[in-house]
């Protein structure tokens, strides 16, 4: 998750300190992903994070992660119709399917904000071709993929993995040769707007 959103120059640790309780990402769903992307948020040098989840009770596990983390985390009831607010970062780690809800749900002003959706299959998602049309940017989660195994090649072997070979690959694996590890704001045919500033 830390690669995939540095890699894409859209976040960088120590980028901006959040105000005092300010919550600087959300975090769609309450599962294992949620619980490493929860891990990521100290690693991006944020302080404060929200988790939706439709089972508040189901997300307890998270409090202990967040806790050892130093991150302040505020688990958050995905109510019917409540919308999505604003952040600067979310991380939807919904399966596929799993946030079409959400995608008829009225945003918060989410120009500039990325979404990085770890649900890669179909690509692009709902909520990713959504997003995009709102101004966001969009992450794959096919680039978190990339740099799993690029961390499980140097474990294995005691190697760097050859990632940009192995992004050639996946590129070439997808339909149309869409990129892996660059954001963008134009997803699922929405209209192509510039890349937020390097």
């Amino acid at each position: 998750i830390v690669q995939a959103v540095r890699e894409a120059q859209i976040w960088r640790a120590g980028e901006t300190e959040p105000a005092a309780g300010e919550d600087r990402a959300i975090i769609l769903g309450g599962g294992a992903t949620a619980a490493a992307a929860v891990a990521a948020m100290a690693q991006l040098g944020l302080k404060g994070a929200q988790a939706w989840v439709r089972d508040p009770n189901r997300a307890a596990h998270l409090m202990p992660v967040a806790e050892a983390a130093g991150v302040d985390l505020r688990i958050v009831r995905l109510a019917a119709g409540a919308g999505v607010p604003a952040a600067p970062l979310v991380i939807s780690t919904l399966p596929p399917g799993a946030a079409d809800p959400i995608v008829a749900l009225p945003f918060g002003a989410i120009g500039g904000s990325v979404l990085l959706d770890v649900a890669y299959d179909p690509w692009p998602s709902p909520l990713a071709v959504a997003w995009s049309r709102a101004g966001g940017l969009v992450v794959s989660g096919l680039t978190m993929l990339l740099h799993q195994a690029a961390a499980q090649v140097l474990a294995m072997t005691g190697r760097a993995a050859p990632v940009e070979a192995m992004r050639a690959a996946l590129e070439a694996a997808r339909p149309g040769g869409t990129a892996v590890g660059r954001s963008s704001r134009q997803v699922g045919g929405a209209p192509s707007t510039p890349e937020r500033p390097q």
